[in-house]
């Protein structure tokens, strides 16, 4: 072997490295206020170029210019740096900016920019202070090729001021994923507060996939006119991509935009807020799912809470202009009101923890106007003294349910909640394989006719507390048998009645009568109501639609095909469960409902599509 070939060997291997010049430092030496673009400051004798790394450790360092920095710059101890600019980082190469311990940075300018060029940039702030001043905007990224810019707030303050007075330049807000794909702002320990000086027009914008991220610390934006998570329009032209996403898994996140204003999930593009933790405050409304700022309702919104505490101090609204919902799992949830816009499969779905809600709505689970689906039913109390309604979860909580029995044929439509009700206007019964037997239909239609709730001594159509209060009053009476609180008839008021009274608390008079679609048949047989309020299947009830499963089809003894759809009055088409059972036996089998939680990804594509199901 040749000596050339040997040592090309070696190098090869990596048993003999090529020596790499170090990057250059230029370290700051002056303790007292000095002149960034004075040399003598310098222990290099001369301002440091874009290329070269900088240290400031003591002292104070005043640029009267634009700040651009392509190389690591380390802002530490106590020192201190002023840019009287625009503070331009990561322009001609993809760099880290850092301050820590007792640092302090304060740039006024026009803009402040974390990855200014076509390159990853990052600003790591561990500790001290930033205090940020622009006429502009505040942008992680800034580049047409897309860097993303990544600022994490992992401890100290920082200070953000807007105070453009411009009214008409979108440009002039905050913005992540403008230009880079994947920006990034983490707070893990740091305490974050961005304030709009003049409100109108003013924003916080995260597009494409760009993502905030509260696992500790403090994140606060005040008095802008718009928060949105997943904004589709870029400044310079052109829909943008992705889904932008917030989490919080920790600390205080607080969202007061102005009273004209509104936090946004999902505006022209997809949006995702999860709550795991920590707290959200939200200080005025909060829309999910809208096309709001863009005039375009492509993008969808959506929020899943599982834990933590969320305060919307406003109104929450579902499907404003476009589809979003709020899936609710665990954790805490406060809302001032409650309202589902335009589009349909857009609610609040309830699955777990604690919702409260001002005012009266105790009978938010059955209205027709009700922005909420619980499909497990919930427990609903109202607080007069507090002017509250609280939600909580069911204990052993089902939906509704068709019980199809396999050996017989019979079907009947069950609510085995002991006191929650659903209230539904359509439901249908559907089986690819043809096994549904329309002649031995007993449709709600035939059985079901208008009855008045029995307990209900006001006449208002449901048992409640009012009717207590009837009793109450009238106690020990003679009446007319059957009339005011007499609700057994033996035209004597008295503990009987009462009795009566709570066995039925919670129950709604039926005042809906049912219709049998045309054209049912073999497989598919469909009823509905036409009254707007629906028909309320009170809890612990029953109806049997007759032996409408054909054993034969399928052997008698064995599972079926079928599969049972009802719509809620509020409008959302739910999936019920099939429990198949045996005749002699205690064996049960079930198809269940996905829960809404999960089934929420493929469920929002339909969002935009109608889903009631009229003859």
């Amino acid at each position: 072997m040749s000596y050339r070939s040997f040592i090309k060997a070696l190098l090869l291997s990596g048993v003999v490295a090529i020596p790499v010049a170090a990057t250059q430092a230029a370290n700051w030496i002056t303790d007292a206020v000095g002149d960034y673009t004075d040399g003598t400051n310098w222990d290099t004798g001369a301002q440091p170029a874009d290329t070269e790394v900088v240290n400031i450790a003591s002292g104070q360092a005043t640029l009267g210019a634009n700040l651009g920095r392509a190389e690591a710059t380390n802002l530490t101890g106590t020192g201190e740096l002023i840019v009287n600019g625009r503070f331009l980082n990561g322009t001609n190469a993809g760099t880290t900016f850092t301050i820590a311990d007792d640092a302090v940075l304060t740039t006024t300018g026009n803009y402040f920019i974390v990855a200014t060029g076509a390159y990853d940039s990052t600003f790591n702030q561990t500790g001290g202070t930033v205090n940020v001043t622009v006429d502009r905007g505040f942008f992680h990224s800034d580049n047409g090729t897309g860097g993303d810019g990544v600022y994490n707030a992992l401890g100290g303050v920082l200070n953000v001021e807007l105070n453009s007075t411009s009214t008409t330049n979108n440009l002039h807000n905050y913005q992540a994923g403008r230009r880079g794909p994947n920006d990034t702002f983490l707070v893990d320990g740091g305490d974050v507060n961005f304030l709009a000086t003049t409100t109108e027009n003013r924003r916080m914008y995260y597009s494409q996939n760009a993502v905030l991220q509260v696992n500790s610390g403090t994140f606060d934006s005040e008095a802008f006119q718009y928060f949105i998570v997943g904004y589709g329009i870029s400044t310079g032209g052109g829909t943008l991509d992705g889904s932008a996403t917030m989490n919080v898994t920790g600390g205080v996140t607080t969202i007061n935009p102005i009273a004209a204003g509104a936090m946004i999930v999902g505006d022209g593009q997809d949006g995702t807020v999860n709550v795991t933790g920590g707290v959200l405050n939200v200080g005025g409304d909060l829309i999910v799912g809208t096309d709001l700022t863009t005039s375009d309702a492509d993008g969808h919104g959506i929020v899943y809470q599982s834990a933590g505490e969320v305060t919307v101090a406003g109104t929450l609204t579902t499907g404003l202009d476009a589809s979003g919902a709020y899936y609710m799992q665990g954790g805490t949830l406060n809302l001032g009101g409650l309202e589902k816009g335009g589009y349909d499969a857009s609610y609040l779905f309830y699955e777990g923890g604690t919702v409260t809600l001002a005012g009266n709505h105790r009978d938010i689970l059955t209205s027709a106007s009700s922005g909420l689906v619980a499909l497990n039913g919930a427990t609903v109390s109202y607080d007069s003294s507090l002017d509250q309604t609280t939600i909580t979860e069911l204990a052993g909580g089902e939906t509704l349910k068709l019980q199809v029995n396999t050996t017989t044929g019979e079907a009947k439509i069950v609510n085995a909640n002991a006191t929650a009700g659903f209230s539904a206007d359509y439901y249908e019964i559907s089986s690819s394989a043809g096994a549904l037997e329309t002649g031995s239909w007993n449709s709600l239609a035939d059985q079901i006719t208008v009855t008045p709730a029995v307990g209900d001594y006001n006449g208002d159509s449901t048992v409640n507390v009012a009717d207590y209060t009837i009793w109450r009053d009238s106690l020990g009476f003679n009446v007319t048998p059957g009339e005011g609180a007499d609700g057994n008839g033996d035209g004597v008021v008295d503990s009987a009645d009462y009795d009566l009274w709570k066995a039925n608390f919670g129950t709604v008079a039926q005042t809906a009568t049912w219709t049998e679609a045309g054209g049912s048949d073999s497989e598919l047989m469909v009823e509905y109501v036409l009254d707007e309020t629906g028909f309320v299947f009170n809890g612990s009830t029953e109806y049997s639609l007759g032996n409408i499963f054909d054993t034969s089809a399928f052997g008698a003894g064995n599972d079926g095909d079928l599969e049972f759809k009802w719509q809620m009055a509020n409008g959302y088409l739910a999936t019920g469960v099939i429990e198949y059972v045996s005749s002699g036996s205690l064996a049960t089998s079930s198809v269940p409902e996905p829960s809404a939680w999960l089934i929420g990804l493929s469920a929002i594509g339909l969002m935009t599509a109608g889903l009631r199901k009229r003859s």
